[in-house]
């Protein structure tokens, strides 16, 4: 048990660390791409976190969770690819 609650914790940290590199990139180029990066990183490291904290009573509506904000956070990063590649 004490394995997997310093894994979450971990996988936590890191998650968090690339969400505050986006935030930092977001808040010096004031970029609409950036935002939708950071949007994307932070519905991901929320949402895994809540899916590990609060017990839903079955299983398979933790990973429902987790892959729905897994899934909205990764369209919001394809969203400032888009952008990107829109404007040059």
């Amino acid at each position: 048990m004490l394995e997997l609650i310093t894994i979450v914790f971990i996988r936590f940290i890191v998650s968090f660390i690339l969400l505050s590199i986006a935030v930092r990139s977001f808040l010096i180029t004031k970029s609409s791409a950036m935002f939708y990066i950071s949007v994307g990183f932070a519905l991901i490291t929320f949402g895994d976190m809540f899916s590990d904290i609060y017990f839903f009573g079955n299983v398979y509506m933790d990973r429902l969770f987790s892959d729905l904000f897994d899934l909205f956070g990764l369209t919001s990063i394809m969203v400032a690819i888009i952008q990107l590649k829109i404007n040059g």
